[in-house]
């Protein structure tokens, strides 16, 4: 819930880590979830390998947030695993909801990610990691959290670490009833990219179920990058990215990456105005499929 700013620069080296914590992450607050993460603006940010500025486990608690179902991972971004998950919620363009817990029943799910809303002047450096992953299945037996957010504005970015907001992993066989959480989402925006490699190894992956039951895995999230040299910007998906119902969006140029997936909400509208480059799927959905509007 905090938001700090820097005059000139931040520099995380040393194996080191910044923790970003998140408020309201246990129940609604007046009726409604309004957990909340942190915003950090600065002049110069550099993070070092093997160094961190992260919101891991840091989003909503076990059985809390708008996508936390009894019994499945948490959603946020991409459906939990267990096959009945809630729907998705927040934007892809600009992230900055935590994830969900995840649940199960009896047991204590695990914590979704926090959200982190990162304000860069000048260069963004990152040879570590920028993460909000949501924590993994515990022996508590209880399901994995979501992916939380990471939301980035800059002037450079660079360097050749990862941005990630994975759901929460199930990586012990005998846990196979834990379902896994689905993905958070990742937008970064930047004015120029000096020599940055961590495009297309940033992620917002559904969390991992190692186990024989089916449906257990968790589904990706949103991962985008925007430049933003050109009016209306350069977006590349390099994982997923969902458009609104009846959204209205438009893009200097949009590529969908090769693997990527791209859903796009019925009555949708998204103009292109200079190259449409398809590696991946889009898949196009429907409104008013069951009736009538008169």
């Amino acid at each position: 819930g905090s938001s700090v700013t820097v005059a000139n620069g931040i520099a995380v080296s040393g194996n080191s880590s910044i923790v970003l914590q998140a408020t309201n992450t246990t129940a609604q607050v007046n009726g409604t979830w309004q957990g909340a993460g942190v915003t950090l603006q600065a002049g110069s940010v550099q993070v070092d390998a093997g160094s961190s500025i992260n919101a891991d486990a840091q989003g909503y608690v076990s059985d809390a947030g708008p996508g936390a179902t009894s019994g499945e991972g948490g959603s946020y971004g991409g459906a939990g695993g267990g096959g009945y998950a809630t729907s998705l919620y927040g934007a892809a363009a600009m992230p900055v909801d935590l994830g969900s817990g995840g649940s199960r029943a009896q047991y204590v799910g695990s914590n979704g990610g926090g959200a982190i809303r990162l304000i860069v002047s000048g260069t963004l450096t990152n040879n570590g990691t920028i993460s909000a992953n949501g924590e993994q299945v515990e022996p508590s037996r209880g399901a994995g959290g979501s992916g939380g957010s990471v939301y980035v504005t800059t002037g450079t970015l660079s360097g050749v670490g990862t941005f990630t907001a994975n759901g929460g992993a199930n990586t012990t066989p005998s846990l196979s009833g834990s379902p896994a959480g689905g993905g958070g989402r990742v937008a970064i925006y930047y004015v120029s990219a000096a020599n940055f490699t961590g495009f297309a190894s940033s992620t917002a992956t559904g969390g991992v179920f190692t186990g024989t039951a089916t449906g257990n895995g968790g589904a990706n999230g949103s991962a985008a990058f925007f430049d933003t040299s050109a009016p209306n910007s350069n977006v590349t998906v390099y994982q997923g990215y969902d458009f609104p119902a009846n959204s209205s969006t438009q893009f200097n140029s949009l590529t969908v990456g090769n693997g990527a997936s791209v859903t796009v909400g019925g009555g949708a509208q998204i103009a292109v105005t200079q190259a449409l480059t398809i590696s991946g799927t889009i898949t196009a959905q429907s409104i008013n499929n069951q009736g009538q509007i008169n």
